[in-house]
């Protein structure tokens, strides 16, 4: 008697390979390239070391089924210095058939870049920049890059600048100490502020944080000043006593402003996205 062979069911990767390659080689049908647009790049806060930025990007799929981004890789260069990255590469971001939004991605600055802009820059307050990314989707799991590269223009970003004026110190151990501070916008549009979060140092000690909401609106060229009344940190206190505090240790404030609205600094006449 002759035993029958039965085959085995192909593994699922073999299914998918092979359906792969009918719905793609024989229908004829290939995932089409995401679009994606610029649309802002947007100040949110700016602080003596640190500028948050969010870049703001414009996503149509284009395609019958969904498109999953998995990377996005995003450099702002001004005379050849690059200044500002943005980049997704943590949890997979979908996109269904026919979807279009926003999406919002976190920039980080680097500070030094902006210093060395500044050199060059010579007063200009409008920048022409090149940005260059790379998105990196899937569909059905099938890989589509898409390629950006344009130039466009920003406007000129300075931090603020801040000088200590004078401190009032507390008559009794539990009493607040008064710092007053001056800070001057050196940018060439106003600063909508809404919080203030920092530390004031004496030197390297940490006298004291600082995290309060400070609305107001700093105009272009204007100078402020800023009070605190503030209860020190011990350890901060000992610190800056040891060495002559008040007086031999300079007081400085390291710290930034969060604004609202956000701000833009994209000139409205920038070069369209062409993905490749």
């Amino acid at each position: 008697m002759v035993k029958a062979q039965l085959r085995r069911p192909a593994p699922p990767v073999a299914c998918w390979v092979i359906a792969s390659a009918f719905l793609f080689g024989v229908g004829g049908c290939k995932p089409k390239k995401p679009i994606l647009k610029l649309r802002d790049l947007t100040l949110r806060s700016i602080g003596t070391k640190r500028v948050d930025l969010v870049l703001e990007l414009d996503v149509f799929n284009p395609n019958l089924w969904d498109a999953t981004l998995r990377r996005l890789d995003y450099k702002v260069s001004v005379f050849g210095v690059e200044f500002i990255q943005a980049g997704v590469e943590s949890a997979p971001d979908k996109f269904k058939s026919m979807e279009s939004r926003l999406l919002r991605v976190p920039a980080s600055v680097n500070l030094r870049g902006i210093v060395e802009i500044a050199r060059r820059a010579r007063g200009a307050e409008v920048l022409e920049c090149d940005m260059a990314g790379v998105a990196e989707f899937s569909v059905l799991g099938i890989p589509v890059p898409v390629e950006l590269s344009q130039k466009s223009e920003i406007r000129r970003l300075r931090r603020p600048r801040w000088r200590f004026k004078r401190v009032r110190l507390p008559s009794g151990i539990r009493d607040p100490v008064k710092f007053v501070f001056e800070v001057t916008n050196p940018n060439s549009f106003a600063l909508p502020t809404a919080g203030i979060r920092g530390r004031v140092l004496a030197g390297s000690d940490v006298l004291a944080e600082i995290e309060m909401p400070f609305k107001g609106r700093i105009a272009p060229g204007e100078t402020r000043q800023v009070a605190f009344s503030l209860r020190l940190k011990p350890l901060g206190i000992a610190g800056a006593l040891r060495t002559g505090w008040p007086g031999a240790k300079p007081v400085g404030f390291d710290g930034q402003f969060d604004l609202d609205p956000p701000i833009s600094l994209r000139e409205r006449a920038a070069a369209r996205v062409k993905p490749k």
